[in-house]
């Protein structure tokens, strides 16, 4: 990569001061950790970094999936240093298809570049926008990018490649990138970056008035799931999926957090009778097993609490099981034999 591509790359999916971080891939032969602290975080609101980015990410159309990092945060608790963090992937989850650019940018990011620092993906392939908020002199280090430039809400628009187009020869960043980069609009210190033009406009305008105020036409995650910010508390890392999406009967968010050094994980469901939800989820947890890997629900998740949060939200929260136990059970697709009536 040469010096130009390096930098600018390090701006697009970094800025970020990650050496050589990737996601960790979900598993459940996690150990256990009888001594954390089980208790609930208390007094939380949807007055975090989180909510926020929740806030300006566009709906769409049918199924959703959405993710996020506060790079901040995670860096603090070493989800970038070598070896592996038991934060890792709360602090790569919001890069989606981005993630794996990571190891191509060690050593390239100056110290502090993540102090005001999130990152916020969504889409469906072969759709995929990824926003970067808290990027310094964005402007300046995409200056020399090709594309067909022009003025849009305060910021600049590169068009770069038609929708969707993938070149592996492209001369400002490495293949692993393919569509992502199609299209990007930059200001002062954000980043949006997708692989059509519409859908980086979309997330342009959801920054907007008439998004954050859930408008027909600006309609956000957070407007369309009220409630799921509450629910998922001050994750560092979250992902928000539909029902369809999930292979559930409702909407899901997961959240990676931590309390007293310990990662907390989180589940949030969207239910129609949150009470009856809460009973019939804490009657599987002590009674059933998971259908795929055959292990008791109580062993993989350790110590539970099951609770009634925001209006048609039920939480689902441990301290001590599995690491990363509800992003796997989303991933294997057994969510639904855990929440589902």
């Amino acid at each position: 990569m040469t010096h130009r591509a390096a930098a600018i790359a390090a701006v697009l999916v970094g800025t970020l001061a990650l050496a050589g971080c990737t996601a960790g891939s979900p598993s459940d032969d996690g150990s256990a950790t009888p001594d954390a602290d089980t208790s609930t975080p208390a007094d939380e609101t949807t007055d975090t970094a989180l909510a926020a980015a929740l806030a300006r990410v566009p709906l769409g159309d049918g199924d959703f999936s959405a993710s996020f990092s506060d790079m901040h945060r995670a860096e603090a608790l070493g989800a970038y240093d070598d070896g592996a963090s038991p934060f890792r992937t709360a602090g790569t989850i919001g890069f989606g298809p981005l993630t794996s650019v990571f190891l191509l940018l060690e050593g390239l990011v100056p110290d502090g570049a993540l102090d005001d620092a999130t990152v916020t993906s969504a889409g469906i392939s072969p759709d995929g926008v990824i926003r970067l908020d808290g990027v310094p002199d964005a402007e300046a280090a995409l200056a020399e990018v090709t594309g067909e430039r022009s003025d849009l809400d305060g910021g600049t628009l590169i068009v770069r490649r038609d929708d969707h187009e993938i070149d592996f020869a492209d001369p400002d960043f490495p293949p692993q990138t393919l569509a992502y980069l199609n299209v990007i609009w930059v200001d002062g210190s954000t980043v949006i970056t997708g692989s059509s033009r519409a859908g980086v406009e979309s997330w342009v305008a959801a920054s907007g008035d008439g998004a954050a105020a859930g408008d027909e036409t600006g309609a956000t995650v957070a407007s369309a799931l009220p409630g799921i910010a509450d629910c998922l508390g001050d994750a560092i890392g979250a992902t928000i999926v539909s029902a369809e999406v999930a292979r559930t009967a409702g909407d899901i968010g997961i959240g990676i957090a931590e309390s007293g050094g310990d990662v907390v994980n989180t589940l949030c469901v969207g239910v129609d009778d949150p009470a009856a939800a809460v009973d019939r989820i804490s009657s599987r947890i002590a009674d059933g097993s998971d259908p795929l890997s055959g292990r008791v629900w109580a062993e993989l998740l350790g110590d539970v609490f099951v609770e009634e949060t925001a209006a048609g939200w039920v939480r689902v929260r441990t301290h001590t099981g599995t690491p990363e136990i509800f992003l796997s059970l989303l991933s294997k697709g057994t969510l639904a034999a855990l929440v589902d009536g």
